[in-house]
């Protein structure tokens, strides 16, 4: 046997055929190695090709492979048949196959030590949960009590703080709304009071650590005691035969009109208290106005029907004659009247005459009308999901604005730049043309209504209003439907009408109550009396 160096590879040279036939054990060998010779050509090729792609571990040999040929080195490999290549092909393969086995090895390990501290820190996590379920007990409880102490000390604070209040409005001579401040104040004391003697009381009181503020009884016991002897021998009640479903004062602030459903109007006067005049009607009405120089009053009633009356003489000067009246609005210098309808128009009106002047086209039933502060603009909102501005003048449209919706209310804002329109659930600001926002309210929306000073605007809904403004929102409630609102003329204070029997007065800068003044029985319309001239007389509130 010997080793051919020539392409054919490793040859067998017979000597004579005799040997091989004669030589049994020579013949096992030769057959022995036919078999392996494939395998042998196999690690020679790859291993060519291994060192060809720069001994990468890619192409060396694994599991199945690597033992077959490990096997083949067993038995051969004293023979010396393998190239260099192969042979260090098969050794580098083994390294691999070591390297591998540590590397596994290791990983399992690694597991191993992950698997310990994962099953360590859950140990360690179930008994910091058990200490942390028993603090949060503990600091459940603490925090409990903390919260009544804050509560309780909020509402300490608010009395001082309308003690506070109510001594600067007596200071400026308001001393009925001092009073009813004074009167908030001590019905929160009370309630305080009622507070640390009851049972859940008395425990925050002993966990409390001295933390309850002291209760300023006689802070607001002087509150009241002060003012009293500065108000007038009593309050007054104006009686109808029936439901008073409407006010209005006039704009001297020396009378004011009450609507009711005995079908009258009366007229009163504010320093005498005794009735002026008294207006018939063949049905109820719901809405009483004054024009501007307080020499026309203008009625609506539940059928429907608008009247101009004298307020001087209490003498029926017109019937407006349209179809459905829903609203009617003066214009700012009183001359003329605006009427919204269910003929689907707006009529402007000559308060003189009792004329119409011209009509505003709708494509549907007409909900509100409204004047610019100016009078030279008109505001119109329609079933027909929109909102118009009209000229005064020409009687033409300026802008339209459309919603989503029937359109329920238009009004303007004081300074005359911008207007506002609802449907039953959103709002949106208009500035002549574009839209200065959209909002979308959780209510149903009944009215807007802005304050004098056209920094806030109130969105009226069945039992809650939301006020608005460029710093806050604030969010006024009420237990029942509420009927009417009413910003003071400073713009300092709301004050709400309901079904639940009361009138709430609310600050517009913080939307905290400031007082509640109570009927027997559901309150429909609330006003306060005017400031002409900017003149800051004594305050009524009807």
């Amino acid at each position: 046997i010997t080793k051919d160096k020539s392409e054919e590879g490793t040859l067998l040279d017979i000597i004579h055929e005799d040997l091989i036939r004669s030589w049994k054990t020579l013949r096992e060998w030769v057959e022995e190695y036919q078999e392996a010779l494939p395998l042998e050509r196999k690690i020679e090729a790859d291993a060519a090709e291994w060192k060809k792609q720069g001994e990468k571990d890619d192409w060396l040999w694994r599991e199945g492979q690597l033992i077959k040929a490990e096997e083949y080195v067993t038995k051969y490999g004293d023979m010396g048949l393998l190239d260099g290549f192969a042979c260090e092909f098969v050794m580098a393969s083994q390294e691999l196959r070591k390297r591998l086995e540590r590397e596994e090895e290791e990983r399992k390990k690694r597991e191993f030590e992950q698997e310990q501290k994962a099953r360590r820190l859950a140990q360690r996590r179930n008994q910091i949960l058990g200490v942390s379920l028993l603090l949060m007990s503990g600091l459940f409880v603490f925090a409990w009590v903390q919260q009544k102490i804050a509560k309780y000390n909020s509402e300490v604070s608010l009395v001082r703080q309308l003690a506070s209040q109510a001594q600067i409005l007596r200071n400026e001579e308001r001393y009925d709304t001092s009073v009813l401040l004074g009167l908030e104040s001590m019905e929160k004391v009370q309630a305080a009071q009622k507070f640390l003697d009851s049972w859940w009381g008395k425990v925050v009181k002993k966990f409390s650590g001295g933390q309850l503020l002291d209760i300023p009884h006689s802070e607001a016991d002087g509150a009241i005691r002060k003012g009293l002897p500065k108000l007038p021998d009593r309050l007054y009640d104006f009686q109808h035969q029936g439901k008073v479903l409407a006010v209005a004062f006039s704009p001297d602030g020396k009378s004011f009109a009450t609507a009711s459903d005995d079908k009258t109007i009366r007229l009163w006067d504010v320093a005498t208290q005794k009735p002026i005049v008294t207006l018939d009607f063949k049905g109820i009405v719901k809405k009483v106005e004054f024009s501007s120089d307080g020499k026309t009053i203008v009625t609506l009633s539940e059928d429907k029907t608008a009247r101009l009356w004298d307020a001087v003489t209490g003498k029926a000067k017109f019937t407006l004659q349209q179809q459905g009246i829903n609203a009617v609005a003066f214009s700012p210098d009183g001359k003329n009247i605006g009427t919204a309808s269910d003929d689907k128009t707006a009529k402007i009106w000559d308060t003189a005459t009792g004329k119409a002047k011209f009509s505003l086209q709708h494509q549907g039933i007409v909900n509100a009308v409204a004047f610019s502060p100016d009078g030279k603009n008109i505001g119109t909102a329609s079933d027909d999901q929109t909102a118009k501005v009209w000229d005064a003048l020409t009687k033409k449209v300026k802008h339209t604005f459309r919603h989503s919706g029937k359109v329920n209310t238009v009004v303007f804002k004081p300074d005359g730049k911008e207007v506002v329109s609802a449907t039953k659930d959103t709002v949106q600001e208009w500035y002549f043309g574009s839209v200065q926002g959209s909002r979308t309210f959780e209510i149903s929306i009944k009215d807007l209504v802005y304050s004098p000073n056209g920094k806030i605007f109130a969105v009226v809904g069945d039992n809650i209003i939301q006020i608005q403004s460029n710093k806050t929102t604030a969010t006024l409630k009420h237990q029942s439907k509420i009927n009417a609102v009413a910003f003071s003329p400073d713009s300092k204070i709301i004050a709400t009408a309901s079904d639940d029997n009361t009138i709430q007065l609310f600050d517009t800068a913080t939307g905290n109550s400031m007082a509640t003044l109570n009927h027997k029985s559901s309150v429909n319309a609330v006003a306060f009396s005017p400031q002409p001239n900017g003149k800051r007389p004594q305050s009524h509130i009807i």
